[in-house]
């Protein structure tokens, strides 16, 4: 059984700038998401609660998405308040000015950007528990081969879930995301499990900054007969569950 959506990921502390998030109401600091969630782009989705977020503050951004050699604030501590109700947060400090926070409680939530003791900036965030947990709409497909010349290539395509076969040379991440009532998706890093039926390995990616958490990445296992489909489990708790059609041939990979 593997575990997904791990909250402490070290890789990615020296990498910088280009994540999703937004600047805070004072233009002063930008409160960027260290990952990047498939389907949100900013904190305008609510946080789910019992899940987690990491955040990192850098310099204000001219543009929506973030510059990508906008440095970080390292000096710059991070608190997270509940706004007119008596929740609870949790901020955990990783160092180079990022944070990972959690709250306990639904409501509105303020996040200070602070100098010592001096406010610079904040940002408000909502938490809503969320309604169930499903896929995103897209997978990674990474196909491995030769290029016209012989030379061993790496294709990668983002690929509708209904048309993923996994084929001999490929390798599949699947993404999961927290979802309200009308099956909007959610902020959060989920502390999910997985198991397949033994037709395919399952791994966890390692996830550096700007990628997308909340991944299980599929690998043909070697057991697999013509035609086969492997049933998995990504979260017992809710049931969810995906069946991996399975080909015995490579695929053709059309890289340089």
């Amino acid at each position: 059984m593997r575990t997904l959506g791990a909250v402490v990921a070290a890789a990615g502390l020296w990498a910088c700038g280009g994540t999703d998030g937004a600047n805070g109401t004072q233009g002063k600091v930008r409160f960027s998401q260290v990952y990047n969630f498939q389907e949100t782009h900013d904190f305008s989705p609510p946080l789910a609660t019992a899940s987690s977020l990491m955040v990192k503050l850098e310099q204000p951004s001219a543009v929506a998405s973030g510059e990508a050699t906008a440095p970080g604030f390292p000096e710059l501590k991070l608190e997270v308040h509940p706004v007119g109700h008596s929740g609870g947060s949790t901020v955990l400090p990783m160092g180079f000015g990022q944070f990972v926070i959690s709250v306990d409680a639904e409501g509105p939530y303020q996040l200070d950007a602070k100098d010592k003791d001096t406010l610079l900036d904040s940002l408000q965030l909502t938490a809503k528990k969320a309604d169930h947990v499903r896929f995103s709409p897209k997978a990674t497909v990474v196909t491995t081969g030769k290029n016209a010349k012989g030379e061993s290539c790496v294709q990668i395509d983002s690929t509708s879930l209904s048309e993923v076969v996994l084929h001999k040379n490929q390798r599949i991440s699947y993404f999961v995301a927290a979802a309200d009532s009308a099956d909007h998706a959610m902020l959060g890093l989920l502390g999910l499990t997985a198991h397949g039926d033994g037709l395919v390995s399952l791994d966890t990616p390692w996830v550096l900054e700007q990628a997308q958490p909340n991944g299980v990445v599929v690998v043909p296992s070697g057991k697999t007969a013509l035609g086969a489909t492997s049933v998995l489990t990504i979260d017992e708790a809710s049931g969810l569950t995906f069946t991996q059609s399975v080909a015995t041939a490579d695929s053709d990979a059309a890289c340089q």
